[in-house]
């Protein structure tokens, strides 16, 4: 699935947002770093446009939290061995259940 410029722009700008409500801004280039970053991962896939910002979120919040380069490595691993986006969705649940614990 090609990316597209609409798309493109609501993610930057939620990506701007959401940093810039907990507290740690990020510019405009690095929301476009992180949205390349999350295109990149998902690009052999076939996804829907929300996989792809919950990607782009989960990078972001990687950065700003600081976490451990391999941690970040293991998770772009692991979105490069997904079959499709539902593969990718459910990697996420599975972090965000493994997160409430």
């Amino acid at each position: 699935m090609p990316p597209d410029d609409d798309l493109q722009m609501f993610i930057q700008h939620s990506l701007q947002e959401i940093a810039g409500q907990i507290g740690q801004p990020i510019s405009e280039a690095i929301a476009y770093r992180i949205y390349e970053e999350a295109i990149a991962l998902v690009g052999h896939l076939s996804y829907a446009p929300v996989t792809l910002g919950r990607v782009a979120g989960l990078l972001l919040v990687y950065e700003l939290q600081e976490v451990e380069p391999d941690e970040v490595d293991w998770f772009k691993n692991q979105v490069q061995q997904c079959r499709d986006g539902e593969d990718v969705e459910e990697l996420i649940e599975s972090l965000s259940r493994i997160d409430t614990l």
